[in-house]
């Protein structure tokens, strides 16, 4: 892979069609990799460093340095703990090992986010959100998926379309705002002392200490120990709180990003690239050639549907296929069939129309049977 130094860079803003790979380094420079053959624009104004292209990339830049990801067409991961990051769309797959300042706008994938130490704010997330340990406030407003938060927490808002599964190691102080869509499912360890305002569409278990409450969810306000902690909590299923010594689910792990590693990294992408076929050479012929008999294919199922349509069934045109029964000119003896075989890309058409309900399954076949006659 090519590599590209730069020297007193503040500012990164990143958009990549494909798979892109960040880490912190202790060194000064920023380092860029990319796939030698494969186009990438990198300009520089002065501190800022503007990356755009259709390949894999490899950044590896000071913990100080500020990043905005403006888009990624793959997957995303993030190594180490840059101080302040913006990360508008990513339609694959984000992972951040750490993060202190951060807003993340919209991911198509799942999300998976190791420690936030000052602040974040997260948008939009189309698949699960695991989050290993928030000692500050995190703001979350959409999760298409499942939530689940395994360590440290201080304060979360969030909404999530599945299951909300959190792990509290330390409940005095918390405040929660959760809003899922299925059920809640809460873990916490030492004294609970918070007040609980739930409401929801299935039941409830609070096992509280020594207080266990239970019921059918419409709504429920209730203290418990000095009420310090505030949890509001709406489900659309069952909300269940009780002691745990831990997690009750997986954490979300990191590999380490060594030099070693890294290594591996740029060692696959390259692989990868290898492995891809050019069809550059030929592209523009070959897609002549699938354009003529693409037309061919068509021409042929259109006679054939003006031969159903002239043997006396309805306008298949303007019926949408509604197909009645055959008049007398629509009998044609076997000896007046042609002998061309109807091909396997006219049956493919045929069967994409039945798919997509334009004919019926007695219409695909009067159609194949008609092809017989060219």
């Amino acid at each position: 892979m090519k590599s590209v130094n730069y020297q007193n860079i503040k500012s990164i803003v990143i958009g990549v069609r494909k798979n892109l790979y960040m880490r912190t380094w202790e060194r000064a420079d920023v380092e860029i990799r990319f796939v030698e053959n494969k186009k990438l624009e990198i300009d520089q104004t002065e501190s800022t460093i503007t990356i755009s292209g259709n390949t894999h990339c490899m950044i590896s830049a000071p913990a100080s340095t500020d990043i905005l990801v403006e888009q990624v067409g793959g997957n995303c991961k993030i190594f180490g703990n840059f101080a302040n990051m913006t990360i508008e769309r990513v339609d694959g797959n984000l992972q951040i090992e750490s993060i202190e300042n951060g807003l993340i706008e919209r991911v198509g994938g799942n999300f998976y986010l190791g420690v936030v130490t000052k602040g974040l704010s997260v948008e939009r997330v189309g698949g699960n959100l695991n989050l290993a340990s928030a000692i500050v406030p995190v703001q979350i407003e959409k999760v298409g998926g499942n939530l689940f938060v395994s360590g440290s927490l201080r304060s979360l808002e969030c909404s999530v379309g599945g299951n909300i599964n959190l792990f509290v190691e330390q409940v005095a102080d918390t405040k929660l705002t959760l809003r899922a869509g299925e059920n809640i499912h809460i873990g916490f360890k030492g004294n609970p002392d918070v007040n609980i305002s739930a409401k929801g569409g299935g039941t409830y278990n609070l096992q509280m200490g020594d207080s266990v409450t239970k019921g059918l969810l419409g709504s429920i306000n209730k203290s418990f120990g000095d009420g310090s902690a505030s949890w509001s909590l709406s489900a659309g299923a069952n909300i269940n709180i009780l002691p745990v010594e831990k997690a009750p689910f997986s954490s979300v792990s990191f590999e380490s990003m060594d030099d070693a590693h890294w290594e591996e990294i740029a060692m696959k992408i390259q692989t990868q690239n290898d492995l891809n076929f050019d069809f550059s050479g030929f592209n523009e012929n070959f897609s002549e050639k699938i354009r003529i008999k693409t037309n061919e294919i068509e021409t042929r199922v259109q006679k054939a549907m003006e031969k159903i349509k002239q043997s006396g069934f309805s306008d298949i045109y303007e019926n949408g296929f509604n197909v009645e029964e055959p008049g007398k000119n629509a009998v044609q003896s076997e000896a007046a069939r042609a002998s061309q075989p109807v091909s396997n890309e006219e049956r493919l058409l045929i069967l994409q129309m039945l798919q997509d309900k334009k004919i019926t399954a007695e219409e695909a076949d009067r159609l194949l049977n008609a092809l017989e006659q060219f």
